[in-house]
C-alpha cells in the first residue's frame, strides 16, 4: 500500500485532508506555519524528486493566541506500522507569504 501524509484540523469537529506521497520515503519532513487564523502545512519532497516544499494544506482555524498541536501516525491495517519522531521544534512564525506567487 502506498504511503500518504495528512493533516487534521479540529474546531468542534475534525476534518482530514489526505495526500499520497510521490514515492515510499524513508522519512517525511513536515512544516506547519500559523499566521492568525491560517494554518499552512507542507511536506518536503525527497531530493531525488523535486527537493522542495510541497503544499499539503492551507486551512482556516480560528485560534486564540496559544493552542495545542500534536503529531501521530496511523495505519489502515491497525498494526505493523513503526514510526519514530525526531527533531520536533516549535518557534515563532516569521512573517511569510502564505500565498506565494510561483
Amino acid at each position: 500500500m502506498a504511503p500518504f501524509t495528512s493533516t487534521v484540523l479540529t474546531n468542534g469537529r475534525s476534518d482530514w485532508s489526505v495526500a499520497p506521497l510521490p514515492q515510499t520515503p524513508g522519512e517525511v519532513t513536515i512544516q506547519v506555519t500559523r499566521q492568525g487564523s491560517t494554518v499552512r502545512t507542507q511536506y518536503l519532497q525527497p531530493a531525488g524528486m523535486v527537493g522542495q516544499w510541497q503544499l499539503l494544506r492551507l486551512g482556516h482555524l480560528p485560534l486564540k493566541d496559544t493552542c495545542q498541536i500534536g503529531i501521530m501516525t496511523c495505519s489502515p491495517k491497525r498494526g505493523g506500522l513503526r514510526t519514530h519522531f525526531r527533531g520536533l521544534s516549535i518557534i515563532t512564525s516569521r512573517a511569510i507569504d502564505l500565498h506565494p506567487h510561483e
